[in-house]
């Protein structure tokens, strides 16, 4: 699933870094492009099998911390956690940030994903862009 929802305005897709939306339930209401990329298999059909319950634990987590940050009632959290990827795991800082609508009332959770760019978006070297990443997400 990717962005195909305009009421956050510009695009999801739009960013480099996965970014995830869930709603107050927890549950995933939209994601970027490069989310989506995270649970691409590949490989032989064992290995595509591996991935699939690598996967799965992943959303698992995912699920779980949801409902965590929900809990706490913060307006941020950051933890670090290494997430299957590809043919291998990679460790992110994974960024939940409370959305609020104009009343002020809870409206969700956006998850960044900040770590390493996806495999699309780096370069042909497999070097960075050479652009500065700052540490911490910007939602607005």
């Amino acid at each position: 699933m990717t962005d195909t929802n305009d009421r956050q305005g510009p695009s999801l897709d739009s960013l480099p870094c996965p970014v995830i939306v869930a709603d107050n339930e927890g549950r995933i209401d939209r994601m970027n492009e490069a989310a989506a990329r995270l649970s691409c298999r590949s490989g032989s059909s064992a290995r595509a099998a591996a991935q699939d319950q690598e996967v799965k634990a992943a959303s698992d987590w995912l699920t779980a911390e949801l409902h965590a940050f929900a809990a706490t009632g913060a307006a941020y959290r950051m933890v670090e956690n290494r997430l299957p990827i590809g043919e291998g795991f990679q460790t992110f800082k994974v960024h939940f940030s409370r959305l609020v609508d104009d009343g002020g009332a809870n409206a969700g959770t956006v998850v960044v994903l900040d770590g390493p760019p996806p495999p699309s978006r780096r370069r042909a070297s497999g070097g960075h862009s050479g652009r500065k990443r700052s540490s911490q997400p910007r939602l607005s």
